[in-house]
């Protein structure tokens, strides 16, 4: 969101994770999305000529940067479990690949997918207190699994 923290990405992140650890696996989060809302420090940011960080301009340097970009505001809570299962994800694939076998890489993702569609059952407002108990228990069960299938990865 704020323009320094843009600029740190090219001039010193990603030259000291290319120094480092070359082939490490990256992934592009924009924090604190929230504040794209907060007038004052809009208003403070067009004081000293800038802008906040737009999204496009944000996906741009991750397309030229080849990751995966996520947005998301640890105030709001906005798509904070989605940028953590993308980490996951990420370090399990390239730990998978690195390794021969992929098949707990690949249960976890799936087991990830299928939760993110039941939560989406849950969000659209079926009716009954029971049905929407029983989905709950099943997401509950499908994280438990997720848990346990990355214990026996790691």
């Amino acid at each position: 969101m704020l323009p320094g923290t843009l600029r740190s990405i090219t001039d010193h992140w990603i030259p000291e994770i290319n120094k480092t650890v070359p082939n490490a696996p990256v992934i592009l989060v924009g924090t604190q999305s929230d504040l794209r809302a907060n007038v004052g420090l809009v208003i403070d940011l067009c004081k000293n000529g800038e802008q906040p960080v737009s999204e496009s301009k944000a996906r741009m340097l991750s397309d030229d940067l080849c990751t995966d970009y996520l947005e998301c505001s640890a105030l709001t809570q906005h798509n904070l479990k989605e940028v953590f299962d993308a980490a996951i994800l990420t370090a399990l694939r390239k730990k998978s690949s690195s390794n021969t076998t992929t098949s707990y890489a690949t249960k976890i993702t799936s087991m990830i997918r299928l939760t993110r569609e039941q939560r989406g059952i849950l969000a659209s407002g079926n009716s009954g207190a029971e049905r929407d108990a029983k989905k709950a228990s099943r997401i509950r069960q499908g994280f438990k699994r997720i848990v346990t299938l990355t214990k026996r990865f790691l």
